[in-house]
């Protein structure tokens, strides 16, 4: 089933929102027709569609079974071809140099406000695209990969070393006939004459979605085009060391 209830709240939660708000007070969601506890499920994958389950060997209820399968429409052949174009060492260095821009281009004033975002974080977005087979996106290319690597994914900003980070996300506009039931899906695609945008967005402390990052990120939301991510890439922005690149071709190309 697509939604619950908050167990603190007792409003109707998406698997999404609980997954981070559970992270806070630890309870699972409540079945709204049988009031027995759920799971959130598959939180992220691009196969199956965010859900709830009940716990094995539950009693009966109108609510099980619902299907929970994604538009699959076969792209593998794509996204196997894709993810072996993108890691050579240009398009990496690319990719790196995009993603350090979209985090950490927070200006304030005459100095940049750092993300967090180093090369071990750029790791983590490579395996969470093989875990989650962003690979598959229809109409990605090795370009605009590094807005898909970022998409779904939490980041934090410091003003200086004495605050407390502020959490931020991204996440793809989109109108509503290509992300049905608001999920990502396949049908997500890089089309000139309806452009999708990554937007940069505060997280609230419940975890819910907060304010568009304005003025600390300019063109926020950000175009997903190969002419966007080379502007993004062009502005001096710190290239990976070549023993940090080459662990990367050595972990992830085959």
């Amino acid at each position: 089933m697509q939604n619950a209830l908050d167990p603190e709240t007792f409003r109707p939660v998406s698997p999404e929102t609980h997954a981070i708000r559970k992270r806070r007070h630890g309870m699972n969601a409540i079945c709204g027709a049988c009031a027995a506890e759920v799971f959130d499920h598959s939180v992220g994958s691009l196969e199956i569609m965010p859900h709830f389950n009940h716990k094995p060997g539950s009693g009966s209820c109108p609510l099980k079974g619902q299907s929970t399968e994604r538009d699959t429409s076969d792209h593998s052949g794509d996204g196997e071809k894709l993810r072996k174009e993108f890691y050579s060492p240009d398009s990496v260095q690319f990719a790196f140099s995009v993603c350090q821009a979209l985090v950490c281009g927070s200006l304030q004033g005459d100095r940049y406000v750092k993300g967090n975002f180093n090369v071990r974080r750029f790791n983590e977005l490579l395996r969470v695209a093989d875990s989650r087979k962003k690979w598959s996106l229809k109409g990605f290319t090795t370009r605009t990969m590094p807005f898909a690597l970022l998409a779904n994914e939490v980041f934090d900003i410091r003003y200086n070393k004495h605050s407390e980070p502020v959490a931020f996300a991204f996440a793809f506009d989109k109108k509503p006939e290509s992300c049905a039931q608001r999920r990502l899906d396949r049908a997500l695609a890089v089309d000139p004459q309806e452009p999708v945008r990554l937007r940069k967005y505060f997280m609230n402390d419940d975890g819910t979605r907060g304010a568009t990052v304005g003025k600390l990120a300019p063109g926020n939301p950000y175009v997903v085009s190969e002419q966007s991510a080379v502007d993004l890439a062009g502005a001096n922005w710190k290239r990976l060391p070549a023993h940090f690149l080459s662990n990367i071709l050595m972990e992830f190309a085959r």
